[in-house]
Protein backbone atom coordinates (compact mmCIF):
# COMPACT_ATOMS: atom_id res chain seq x y z
CA UNK A 1 0.00 0.00 0.00
CA UNK A 2 1.57 2.95 -0.97
CA UNK A 3 0.88 6.78 -2.31
CA UNK A 4 3.46 8.86 -4.77
CA UNK A 5 3.53 12.87 -5.15
CA UNK A 6 5.86 14.50 -7.34
CA UNK A 7 6.88 17.92 -6.51
CA UNK A 8 9.01 20.16 -8.82
CA UNK A 9 11.31 23.14 -7.47
CA UNK A 10 12.20 25.95 -9.76
CA UNK A 11 16.42 27.16 -9.68
CA UNK A 12 15.33 30.29 -7.39
CA UNK A 13 13.56 28.31 -5.17
CA UNK A 14 16.63 26.29 -4.30
CA UNK A 15 18.46 29.76 -4.34
CA UNK A 16 16.31 30.25 -1.95
CA UNK A 17 16.39 27.40 0.27
CA UNK A 18 20.10 27.39 0.36
CA UNK A 19 20.54 30.74 1.55
CA UNK A 20 17.99 30.17 4.35
CA UNK A 21 19.76 26.59 5.34
CA UNK A 22 23.16 29.06 5.29
CA UNK A 23 21.68 31.60 7.63
CA UNK A 24 19.87 28.58 9.87
CA UNK A 25 23.05 26.90 10.22
CA UNK A 26 25.00 30.11 11.47
CA UNK A 27 22.19 30.81 13.91
CA UNK A 28 22.93 27.04 14.72
CA UNK A 29 26.68 27.20 15.14
CA UNK A 30 26.51 29.94 17.64
CA UNK A 31 23.63 28.30 19.69
CA UNK A 32 26.27 25.22 19.65
CA UNK A 33 29.03 27.16 20.59
CA UNK A 34 27.87 28.50 23.81
CA UNK A 35 26.02 25.07 24.62
CA UNK A 36 29.86 23.79 24.36
CA UNK A 37 30.68 26.44 26.57
CA UNK A 38 28.56 25.87 28.88
CA UNK A 39 28.72 22.44 29.28
CA UNK A 40 32.21 22.15 29.51
CA UNK A 41 31.86 24.19 32.18
CA UNK A 42 29.51 22.22 33.91
CA UNK A 43 31.76 18.78 33.30
CA UNK A 44 35.11 20.81 34.93
CA UNK A 45 32.73 21.49 38.07
CA UNK A 46 31.33 17.54 38.37
CA UNK A 47 34.72 16.47 38.19
CA UNK A 48 35.97 18.76 40.54
CA UNK A 49 32.72 17.43 43.25
CA UNK A 50 33.61 14.19 42.25
CA UNK A 51 37.46 14.50 43.21
CA UNK A 52 36.51 15.86 46.41
CA UNK A 53 33.90 13.20 46.66
CA UNK A 54 36.05 10.71 46.45
CA UNK A 55 38.41 11.88 48.99
CA UNK A 56 36.05 11.98 51.71
CA UNK A 57 33.55 9.54 51.09
CA UNK A 58 33.71 6.39 53.43
CA UNK A 59 31.71 3.00 53.23
CA UNK A 60 28.98 2.05 55.88
CA UNK A 61 26.88 -1.00 56.03
CA UNK A 62 23.62 -1.29 54.98
CA UNK A 63 22.38 -3.66 57.66
CA UNK A 64 22.23 -0.48 60.60
CA UNK A 65 22.86 3.63 60.82
CA UNK A 66 25.56 4.43 61.89
CA UNK A 67 24.91 7.45 64.20
CA UNK A 68 28.92 8.49 63.85
CA UNK A 69 28.48 8.28 60.02
CA UNK A 70 25.75 11.51 60.58
CA UNK A 71 25.79 14.84 58.17
CA UNK A 72 29.00 12.46 55.97
CA UNK A 73 29.06 11.53 52.78
CA UNK A 74 28.83 7.70 52.91
CA UNK A 75 28.17 4.56 50.36
CA UNK A 76 26.33 1.39 50.59
CA UNK A 77 25.53 -1.24 49.50
CA UNK A 78 22.68 -3.61 49.70
CA UNK A 79 19.49 -4.81 47.64
CA UNK A 80 16.47 -2.76 47.30
CA UNK A 81 13.34 -4.28 48.67
CA UNK A 82 10.07 -3.61 50.00
CA UNK A 83 7.13 -5.05 52.05
CA UNK A 84 3.97 -3.69 50.30
CA UNK A 85 1.71 -5.58 47.84
CA UNK A 86 1.13 -3.59 44.39
CA UNK A 87 -1.88 -4.11 43.06
CA UNK A 88 -3.63 -3.30 39.50
CA UNK A 89 -7.29 -2.02 40.48
CA UNK A 90 -8.48 -2.07 36.55
CA UNK A 91 -6.94 -5.89 36.06
CA UNK A 92 -7.04 -7.03 39.46
CA UNK A 93 -3.08 -8.11 38.87
CA UNK A 94 -0.79 -8.10 42.26
CA UNK A 95 2.59 -7.97 42.96
CA UNK A 96 3.51 -8.97 46.28
CA UNK A 97 7.26 -7.37 48.13
CA UNK A 98 7.55 -5.28 44.48
CA UNK A 99 9.09 -1.61 44.63
CA UNK A 100 7.25 -1.14 40.77
CA UNK A 101 4.35 -2.82 39.06
CA UNK A 102 4.11 -1.65 35.36
CA UNK A 103 1.42 -1.97 33.34
CA UNK A 104 2.74 -2.20 29.15
CA UNK A 105 0.00 -1.84 26.70
CA UNK A 106 0.19 -1.72 22.97
CA UNK A 107 -1.86 -1.15 20.17
CA UNK A 108 -1.91 -2.38 17.14
CA UNK A 109 -1.85 0.60 14.28
CA UNK A 110 -1.17 1.69 10.83
CA UNK A 111 2.10 3.42 10.47
CA UNK A 112 3.50 5.62 7.36
CA UNK A 113 7.13 5.79 6.24
CA UNK A 114 8.21 8.14 3.31
CA UNK A 115 11.17 7.96 0.99
CA UNK A 116 12.29 10.84 -1.57
CA UNK A 117 13.74 10.47 -4.70
CA UNK A 118 15.35 13.78 -6.19
CA UNK A 119 16.23 13.96 -9.30
CA UNK A 120 17.90 17.11 -11.52
CA UNK A 121 16.19 18.83 -13.88
CA UNK A 122 17.58 20.99 -16.72
CA UNK A 123 17.18 24.59 -16.23
CA UNK A 124 19.25 24.21 -12.77
CA UNK A 125 15.27 23.02 -11.07
CA UNK A 126 14.61 19.40 -9.44
CA UNK A 127 12.02 17.33 -9.17
CA UNK A 128 11.04 15.30 -5.90
CA UNK A 129 9.60 11.94 -5.66
CA UNK A 130 8.00 11.15 -2.40
CA UNK A 131 6.42 7.38 -2.07
CA UNK A 132 4.32 7.02 0.92
CA UNK A 133 3.95 3.12 2.04
CA UNK A 134 1.81 2.34 5.24
CA UNK A 135 2.30 -0.87 7.48
CA UNK A 136 0.63 -2.23 10.56
CA UNK A 137 2.70 -2.51 13.45
CA UNK A 138 2.47 -2.46 17.47
CA UNK A 139 2.95 1.39 19.48
CA UNK A 140 2.75 2.38 22.93
CA UNK A 141 1.20 5.50 21.51
CA UNK A 142 -1.79 6.47 19.32
CA UNK A 143 -0.62 7.26 15.54
CA UNK A 144 -2.49 10.34 14.05
CA UNK A 145 -3.60 8.83 11.06
CA UNK A 146 -5.34 12.11 10.05
CA UNK A 147 -1.92 13.90 9.22
CA UNK A 148 -1.14 10.65 7.03
CA UNK A 149 -0.93 11.87 3.57
CA UNK A 150 -3.26 9.37 2.66
CA UNK A 151 -5.56 8.51 5.68
CA UNK A 152 -8.27 6.54 3.39
CA UNK A 153 -7.95 3.36 4.38
CA UNK A 154 -5.33 3.85 7.06
CA UNK A 155 -7.51 5.10 9.69
CA UNK A 156 -6.54 4.43 13.75
CA UNK A 157 -8.28 4.42 16.28
CA UNK A 158 -7.95 8.30 18.04
CA UNK A 159 -7.17 6.56 21.80
CA UNK A 160 -5.94 3.98 23.50
CA UNK A 161 -8.39 2.31 25.78
CA UNK A 162 -6.47 1.82 28.14
CA UNK A 163 -2.89 2.94 28.65
CA UNK A 164 0.78 2.00 30.20
CA UNK A 165 0.42 2.53 33.65
CA UNK A 166 3.59 2.32 36.39
CA UNK A 167 2.69 1.93 40.58
CA UNK A 168 5.56 2.60 43.11
CA UNK A 169 5.89 1.47 46.42
CA UNK A 170 5.59 4.21 49.07
CA UNK A 171 8.39 2.68 51.40
CA UNK A 172 11.46 1.21 49.58
CA UNK A 173 14.50 -0.09 52.23
CA UNK A 174 18.07 -1.10 51.39
CA UNK A 175 18.57 -2.43 55.08
CA UNK A 176 18.04 0.00 57.59
CA UNK A 177 17.94 3.08 54.96
CA UNK A 178 15.05 4.44 53.54
CA UNK A 179 15.45 5.47 49.69
CA UNK A 180 14.64 8.78 48.46
CA UNK A 181 11.68 9.07 45.50
CA UNK A 182 14.39 9.99 43.52
CA UNK A 183 16.55 7.15 43.45
CA UNK A 184 13.33 4.75 43.35
CA UNK A 185 12.29 6.30 40.06
CA UNK A 186 16.04 4.68 38.71
CA UNK A 187 15.20 1.58 39.89
CA UNK A 188 13.65 -0.04 36.18
CA UNK A 189 15.11 -3.77 36.18
CA UNK A 190 11.75 -5.10 35.43
CA UNK A 191 10.96 -8.73 34.69
CA UNK A 192 7.42 -10.21 33.53
CA UNK A 193 5.27 -11.31 35.56
CA UNK A 194 2.60 -14.32 35.37
CA UNK A 195 -0.82 -13.67 35.66
CA UNK A 196 -2.65 -15.52 37.84
CA UNK A 197 -5.43 -17.94 36.40
CA UNK A 198 -7.81 -17.15 39.04
CA UNK A 199 -8.20 -13.56 37.92
CA UNK A 200 -11.42 -13.05 36.50
CA UNK A 201 -10.89 -11.73 32.29
CA UNK A 202 -11.16 -8.01 32.36
CA UNK A 203 -13.06 -5.93 29.52
CA UNK A 204 -12.01 -3.13 27.62
CA UNK A 205 -14.59 -1.05 25.48
CA UNK A 206 -16.85 -3.97 25.30
CA UNK A 207 -14.20 -6.58 24.41
CA UNK A 208 -13.39 -9.33 26.72
CA UNK A 209 -9.72 -9.89 27.42
CA UNK A 210 -7.78 -13.59 26.26
CA UNK A 211 -5.64 -14.40 28.59
CA UNK A 212 -2.08 -14.99 28.47
CA UNK A 213 1.30 -15.83 29.82
CA UNK A 214 2.42 -12.44 31.10
CA UNK A 215 -1.20 -10.63 30.34
CA UNK A 216 -4.24 -10.00 28.07
CA UNK A 217 -4.73 -9.57 24.40
CA UNK A 218 -8.05 -7.89 23.53
CA UNK A 219 -8.92 -8.46 20.18
CA UNK A 220 -11.00 -10.97 18.37
CA UNK A 221 -8.19 -13.22 17.43
CA UNK A 222 -4.81 -13.05 18.95
CA UNK A 223 -3.24 -14.74 15.68
CA UNK A 224 -4.87 -12.35 13.18
CA UNK A 225 -4.00 -9.27 14.76
CA UNK A 226 -6.85 -6.18 13.60
CA UNK A 227 -6.35 -2.32 13.93
CA UNK A 228 -7.45 -1.05 17.10
CA UNK A 229 -6.25 -4.56 18.72
CA UNK A 230 -4.75 -4.36 22.52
Amino acid sequence: MSYTEVTNTSYLSRIGSSLKGILFGLVLMLIAFSLLFWNEGRAVKQHKTLQEGSSIVISVASAEVDPAAEGKLVHIFGMAESEESLTDQQFGVQSPHSIKLKRVVNMYQWKESSTTKTEKKLGGGEQQTTTYTYSKEWSGNPIQSGSFKQPEGHQNPGTMHVETHELTAEKVNLGAFLLTRSLVAKINSYKPLAIDSEIPLPQVSGRSGIREINGFYFGRNASQSEVGDL
